[in-house]
């Protein structure tokens, strides 16, 4: 049996660009005082150069909510 040892190599400079998107499980957040329960996404960004990665929790995956995190 062959095992897939195909690799992919991308050239990167530090600062220039970043990989975005959002994680695959969502969590439930209840608001103590009205019992409301909103569902949160988490947002990930990975800077290739250094590999760090960035998450932070918004209520959707529309682009004005995500572009406003800090």
């Amino acid at each position: 049996m062959e095992e897939n040892s195909e690799t992919t190599h991308f050239d990167t400079v530090s600062g220039q660009t970043i990989e975005v998107g959002f994680a695959g499980k969502t969590f439930e957040q209840v608001d103590r005082l009205t019992g409301v329960v909103a569902t949160i996404v988490v947002f990930v960004v990975v800077f290739p150069y250094s590999q760090y990665i960035y998450a932070e929790g918004t209520l959707s995956t529309d682009e004005p909510h995500w572009i406003e995190l800090r």
